[in-house]
């Protein structure tokens, strides 16, 4: 069902971010959000239910976030990221204050192994912890990884067979109790792929691209801008 008396929402945001040598990341960021709004499950009377979107009042989120890249030896490189997190969502139904408040996290890695003959192997993995979805629904943990292989062959192609989701763990669970009705439910975002591809790089490689070469036209016209 719509609603037309939905109200748009606002977000202020605030983040400090530090970088050093090109690799470690820091991020410390917080929002607050006015007359935060989403598709929530709601009852109509005592014959069924529907899914609305609702201004549900403020929001908050606090986190903070980490990435760095190891290069472990000279053909094994990780690449990690790690997300922290503190959210809390207060609701006003029927003049009954609903607040739900979670402290959860994040993080994902992938390994990159470079071996001789232009072969590389990849593996992924991220995993995301039971959190609050949409302000009302809280959400179970899920994970999932991944492994992929890349060939060089012929000079300028590529061969890689990639196989997503490997133990078949991408599914979600949701409860939510709002409204009077309590809801639970579960489904997946996607079945394990194995996907085989094939690039070939035509052309001659040393010339520069067009998009890399500039005009007399264009650098007079930046050399205007700049003045």
């Amino acid at each position: 069902k719509g609603n037309p008396f939905l109200q748009p929402q606002y977000t202020h945001n605030y983040q400090l971010t530090y970088s050093w040598n090109s690799k470690l990341n820091l991020i410390l960021s917080y929002s607050l959000t006015n007359d935060y709004f989403a598709s929530v499950l709601d009852t109509t009377g005592t014959k069924g239910s529907m899914l609305i979107p609702k201004n549900l009042a403020d929001g908050q989120n606090t986190a903070f976030n980490f990435s760095y890249p190891f290069d472990i030896t000279g053909w094994w490189n990780l690449r990690g990221n790690v997300n922290l997190y503190y959210a809390k969502y207060r609701a006003v139904l029927n003049d009954v204050d609903f607040t739900l408040d979670v402290g959860a996290y994040n993080f994902s890695f992938q390994n990159t192994f470079s071996l001789p003959h232009e072969l590389k192997i990849e593996m992924s993995m991220w995993y995301n912890s039971p959190s609050i979805w949409r302000g009302t629904i809280k959400t179970s943990y899920m994970w999932s990884s991944a492994i992929g292989v890349r060939k060089g062959l012929f000079k300028n192609g590529q061969l890689s067979v990639t196989l997503n989701d490997i133990f078949d763990t991408q599914k979600w669970y949701i409860h939510s109790n709002y409204g009077g009705m309590q809801t639970d439910g579960s489904g997946r975002f996607a079945y394990r792929r194995l996907i085989v591809g094939f690039n070939y790089r035509f052309g001659n490689q040393k010339v520069k691209s067009a998009r890399n070469r500039k005009s007399g036209l264009e650098e007079e016209k930046s050399r205007l801008s700049e003045g």
